[in-house]
């Protein structure tokens, strides 16, 4: 191979490397917004439920930070911490991952001494639906259940 050639040959491979990093770096900070705007989102949605639910402890709340008062069975799973009486079930699990913090990410109520978003066990269908939907939350298109998205 003739010196041109070779140089032709180097040039088009540092250009390929050049553009290859390039759209990596590109891919990674588009990525990183994207995560910034779902923090926003999850922040939006933890103030909102915290603030208007009766709950014994702050929805998304970090399980290390906080004290859990009250009388609660206690199940420390591999992969979450939940807790349990005859009023409500809570689960602290990894989030965003499950190599994450552990937050509060799971409620079930179980009697109507609590409320999420004003909630509470035996309101009818559509008493629920209006509370939630006070909020900002609608339906959502993509399920056959009663889900709901804040949009």
């Amino acid at each position: 191979m003739n010196k041109g050639k070779i140089i032709l040959v180097s040039v088009l491979v540092l250009i390929i490397i050049g553009l290859s990093g390039f759209i990596i770096y590109d891919q990674f900070i588009k990525d990183k917004g994207n995560n910034n705007n779902n923090n926003n989102d999850s922040k939006e949605v933890k103030d909102l439920v915290n603030k208007n639910s009766n709950l014994p402890v702050e929805y998304m709340s970090k399980e290390d930070e906080i004290e859990i008062k009250g009388n609660y069975q206690n199940i420390n799973n591999y992969m979450s911490d939940d807790y349990y009486n005859d009023d409500i079930e809570f689960s602290f699990y990894g989030y965003p991952n499950d190599e994450s913090d552990f937050y509060l990410g799971h409620i079930k109520l179980k009697t109507n001494k609590y409320n999420l978003l004003g909630v509470t066990i035996g309101d009818n269908m559509g008493e629920s639906v209006s509370k939630i939907e006070k909020y900002g939350f609608t339906k959502s298109k993509k399920s056959n259940d009663y889900s709901v998205i804040l949009e």
